[in-house]
């Protein structure tokens, strides 16, 4: 009876050891996948408004597009003025699936910001989204910086 307990008793062991190890094995195979993304962030002023425009890309492939417009004006007032009338034009853009508009204002600056996840989109927010980007679609990340540049565009990749 000792021994049967014995060999019962080594062989639980010898099944929790070997499925300990598989387990462990399984969740170093993991980490060796990770998805690069790359960014391009192209700045511009024209007047009182710098205009940022940020593409996120994995690979060749833009994941997520933000239009950031800040605008500096010389009173308050102005400000919530232009603020109100933003955020009125951009309302039904932010009730698009995959669309995030917002527009705020700080003392004399009124900021707009809208980001476009690509993944994200329904048919109808496709369509906003290549009104949106419709000069650089299909160009690849360093066609965009060239184009943006030649338009007096500042542009660093992250």
């Amino acid at each position: 009876m000792k021994k049967k307990l014995l060999i019962c008793f080594m062989l639980l062991i010898m099944v929790i050891t070997l499925t300990g190890c598989k387990k462990a094995n399984n969740v170093n195979n993991t980490k060796n996948y990770k998805i690069i993304e790359n960014k391009l962030e192209c700045t511009h002023t024209e007047g009182e408004t710098v205009t940022t425009l940020l593409f996120t890309y994995d690979e060749d492939n833009i994941k997520r597009y933000e239009i950031i417009e800040k605008t500096d004006l010389k009173e308050e007032e102005a400000a919530r003025k232009l603020n109100e009338k933003i955020s009125e034009e951009i309302r039904k853009d932010g009730k698009l699936q995959g669309v995030h508009v917002v527009c705020r204002y700080e003392n004399t600056s009124v900021t707009k910001t809208i980001t476009i996840d690509v993944d994200s989109l329904d048919d109808e927010s496709k369509k906003y989204y290549k009104e949106q980007i419709k000069e650089y679609e299909g160009l690849s990340n360093s066609k965009i910086k060239d184009k943006l540049e030649k338009a007096s565009y500042t542009c660093v990749e992250k």
